[in-house]
């Protein structure tokens, strides 16, 4: 009876112990502050639509033609992907490699920005497979100056695809030169990256990477979610559809 006894009360400590510390955790955690990149928008309703890649589904990805069209149809936010350039210039594009969305081949990374803008960026676009209206229209890989220096009413959603902490320097660095910190916001695909990002330029809104986030949706799966300070201000979740949920 003894072993019993002492067995409950060893269990009624450690959960005594187990809600003592996690109040403690939610008293010392700090609230979100709402960044100015969400402050700025318009709060007329609770949906916002971001055109991905500018509307890859209805023109070449990642052009200025896409982001252009874009804003014709009064849409105010736009995802974008950039990537480094041989000689270090922050362009538009997604993948690795200039396959799949122009008439090169090869590594973007291995270009200079004059053989990457001599590309086609609207030549493999397609609905059908047969009909390619797009190309030899002069659509190029824009720069991310271009993007900036063209569209300063949308606001921006960049993505840091390039496994190099120099695209995080040189992002930092545009988005101070146009004044662009309240209307970018910023993800990289890998960690590395946003952290060394989050380090050299703070004062910018940032998404959570994929870590990020599995250890938040686990904390938030164990109601746990109240002691956690996280350092990002947007947690992207990937269902059937995609859905981006807002920590603000």
């Amino acid at each position: 009876m003894k072993m019993i006894h002492r067995s409950i009360l060893g269990f009624i400590t450690i959960i005594i112990l187990c809600v003592i510390s996690y109040g403690i955790l939610s008293a010392l955690s700090k609230p979100i502050v709402l960044h100015t990149f969400f402050k700025t928008q318009s709060n007329e309703n609770n949906i916002k639509i971001i055109a991905n890649k500018g509307g890859s589904k209805s023109w070449p990805e990642n052009t200025m033609y896409g982001f252009e069209k874009v804003q014709e149809l009064s849409i105010d936010s736009i995802s974008l992907d950039v990537r480094l350039s041989q000689n270090n210039v922050l362009v538009a594009i997604h993948d690795k490699k200039v396959d799949r969305t122009t008439n090169g081949k090869g590594i973007v990374r291995q270009f200079n920005l004059d053989e990457l803008q001599n590309l086609d960026a609207g030549h493999n676009w397609t609905t059908d497979d047969v009909i390619y209206k797009y190309r030899d229209l002069g659509i190029t890989i824009p720069t991310l100056t271009e993007v900036f220096t063209n569209l300063p009413d949308l606001r921006k959603y960049i993505n840091i695809t390039e496994d190099n902490i120099i695209a995080s320097d040189i992002l930092c660095i545009k988005i101070h030169e146009y004044n662009t910190i309240d209307s970018v916001l910023v993800s990289a695909k890998y960690t590395e990256v946003i952290k060394y990002f989050r380090q050299i330029c703070p004062e910018v809104a940032t998404a959570a990477d994929l870590y990020e986030t599995t250890i938040f949706l686990a904390l938030n799966a164990m109601f746990l979610s109240p002691i956690h300070n996280p350092n990002f201000q947007l947690l992207r979740v990937v269902l059937f559809v995609g859905l981006l949920v807002a920590l603000v």
